[in-house]
């Protein structure tokens, strides 16, 4: 599909993190189950998480506590990828 993030997947190199709020319009829970899967054929080396109860952008807003797990959950994929 034109646009999907599953037609980069290809074209990757080196590891992929990708976090993603639950109600986000633009890439469902579907496209982000499907992505992991190509990301896992490929075996390109990845993170993928869906941030139960998150809306469009949380991780700008610091008081969430899913944007206290996504950016500790960088670190550690950072951390690894090193």
């Amino acid at each position: 599909r034109p646009g999907s993030p599953l037609n980069f997947v290809a074209g990757l190199n080196g590891a992929f993190f990708g976090a993603y709020p639950e109600t986000d319009p633009l890439l469902p829970a579907i496209e982000v189950g499907r992505l992991r899967a190509r990301l896992r054929e490929d075996e390109k080396a990845n993170e993928g998480k869906i941030y139960e109860g998150a809306g469009s952008r949380f991780w700008r807003d610091d008081s969430l506590a899913q944007t206290a797990l996504l950016w500790r959950r960088l670190l550690q994929f950072l951390e690894g990828a090193l």
